[in-house]
């Protein structure tokens, strides 16, 4: 969402990226309505992150389908939009995790024990860091990977995630 919100503010500091709709086509009809909406006003490329999120709020609603959104988003940010295709499918899949986890019984194992580790966070040391990832392994099946995913902030503020997969103590 950050290349789109940079992307917008890049075509609204400039007109060059710009096109606006053919007077011709708006006047036979032949226009996206919603690129009527965002013709309005001297410089419409400042409108276009905004006019995306609420795209995107409808999308998730249900107010419009794939192929309105994908041709809002197209005529925003041209042929730069295609990322934001897949942004229901990776909403759908983060929901469809997060209901897998609130169903499954060793995930609730994994949240409770991931809830005690986090309220002594700070004071442990590496002896009980590695007590904490071998009640974790032992909560899994012999089969089944573990993770450990890291959330590391920037002196700019953004949020990067990285995710390991850890080896276990079992034979593979």
């Amino acid at each position: 969402m950050k290349t789109f919100k940079d992307i917008a503010s890049s075509l609204s500091d400039t007109a060059a990226g710009y096109q606006p709709v053919n007077p011709l086509a708006k006047e036979l009809g032949l226009t996206d309505p919603a690129a009527a909406i965002l013709e309005e006003g001297s410089n419409p490329a400042a409108h276009f992150y905004p006019h995306l999120l609420d795209q995107c709020e409808k999308l998730f609603d249900g107010e419009i389908d794939t192929p309105t959104f994908e041709e809002t988003v197209r005529y925003m940010y041209g042929i730069r939009a295609y990322p934001a295709f897949t942004l229901d499918k990776v909403v759908a899949g983060v929901v469809k995790h997060c209901q897998n986890i609130l169903s499954d019984g060793k995930s609730q194992d994994l949240y409770a024990l991931l809830q005690a580790e986090r309220r002594h966070e700070g004071t442990r040391n590496i002896r009980q860091q590695i007590a904490y990832r071998v009640e974790a392994e032992k909560t899994l099946a012999p089969d089944e990977n573990v993770f450990k995913i890291e959330w590391v902030r920037s002196c700019a503020g953004e949020i990067s995630i990285h995710a390991h997969m850890e080896f276990t103590g079992y034979d593979l």
